[in-house]
């Protein structure tokens, strides 16, 4: 038996996390609530834009992970997305101006919604990126443990096994 990881909720939910989808609704929500005095480009407000969708609606609703796994899931992917928007923009990954913007939008979400605290990064992209694929897996590995689904002991093992290998061959 092959363990389809994008059927697990870990993956469900970042995937939902990425989608941007219509944010027309969001991005009122964002100017109207949150934005403040701040000024921001059309790419860091659609950044910000997503982030109050997930902190209020994807985060806040998923089922099938609690709160802690989705703050985390939450806070993997605006570390990844803030660090990638930096690189395309060519923008110092030391620049606090765009780090700000960011802080003061989730400290807004934090007041009014009171949901997911802020974790620090000091880690680079791709350590990042391996840090959150690192967090999949133990996810998934709980979730599996704790399931009532059809794998057996066997088919679990062999998987964990192929994934510490991988982890432990890059």
């Amino acid at each position: 038996m092959i363990i389809d990881e994008q059927s697990l909720h870990p993956y469900k939910l970042y995937k939902e996390i990425c989608d941007k989808g219509d944010s027309t609704s969001w991005l009122l929500k964002l100017n109207t609530e949150y934005h403040g005095t701040y000024t921001a480009s059309d790419k860091l407000t659609n950044l910000a834009t997503q982030l109050v969708k997930n902190y209020t609606k994807t985060a806040k609703n998923y089922e099938g992970l609690n709160d802690k796994t989705r703050c985390a899931y939450l806070n993997y992917w605006l570390h990844l997305v803030t660090k990638r928007y930096k690189v395309e923009e060519n923008i110092s990954q030391f620049d606090t101006n765009v780090d700000a913007y960011i802080n003061f939008i989730w400290e807004k979400l934090q007041k009014n919604n009171n949901l997911c605290e802020r974790k620090g990064n000091s880690y680079s992209y791709d350590e990042m990126k391996i840090k959150k694929e690192h967090f999949d897996f133990c996810e998934n590995r709980n979730n599996l443990r704790n399931s009532n689904t059809d794998i057996s002991s066997a088919h679990l093992n062999d998987w964990v096994r192929q994934k510490y290998d991988t982890y432990f061959s890059k």
